[in-house]
């Protein structure tokens, strides 16, 4: 028995490396839709390539990350339709759903507009909209590189993604920490950080965090 609960145990472990995402941080504004990191249009080509979304919203006191049901792209913006959630409140350092919980659905865009809607759970009972702006950080589940790399972000004028403009590439420093979606220069090459790495140089490798990327 123990030797199958071992082999089960190696067998889930392989099965969540295996399904484990690659979440890329693809643009991030403030409340009012300034940028504040990364390009809008990487957003918008990411989406149309059919890449996933999640959305971490800044409220100031918190912060909630949600996976996006539906996204739309329409006037060079993003939007998203979140439905999955029941109401709940911190007490504390606690968080607890409402005695009188109901759902609630917003649709957010990359302009900081943020549109709810509250219903009672199991019923049709209408419990009031509002409207806010919101900060937002717009994460797409990606093995690929955006910025310099996508066809409408690349930087170069020609909308071609074969023909990057290498000198917005930056050195790497041993120093930095990678999160996974950064191009970088190492020894007259340039690499790309499949995950979260530091203090690793560039190499290109299989299993390591670096691939090389090559034109």
């Amino acid at each position: 028995m123990k030797k199958h609960l071992i082999a089960l145990s190696v067998i889930g472990s392989c099965i969540s490396f295996g399904a484990s995402a690659n979440w890329t941080l693809a643009y991030h504004h403030d409340k009012h839709g300034n940028a504040l990191k990364g390009q809008l249009c990487q957003l918008v080509d990411a989406v149309e390539a059919g890449q996933e979304v999640r959305v971490l919203q800044d409220s100031g006191s918190s912060k909630a990350l949600t996976t996006a049901e539906y996204v739309y792209t329409k006037g060079g913006k993003v939007f998203a339709e979140l439905t999955s959630n029941i109401s709940a409140s911190f007490h504390g350092d606690k968080l607890h759903h409402q005695q009188n919980a109901y759902h609630w659905f917003a649709t957010v865009d990359t302009s900081g507009y943020r549109h709810m809607a509250r219903w009672n759970v199991g019923e049709h009972v209408n419990r009031g909209y509002n409207s806010d702006q919101v900060e937002i950080k717009w994460f797409v589940n990606t093995d690929k590189p955006l910025g310099i790399f996508n066809s409408t972000c690349n930087g170069d004028g020609d909308n071609d993604p074969s023909t990057p403009d290498l000198t917005k590439v930056p050195e790497w420093s041993k120093t930095q920490e990678y999160k996974g979606g950064e191009v970088v220069k190492f020894a007259n090459k340039y690499y790309y950080a499949r995950h979260w790495t530091r203090g690793q140089e560039p190499v290109d490798s299989a299993s390591g965090p670096w691939t090389e990327l090559k034109f």
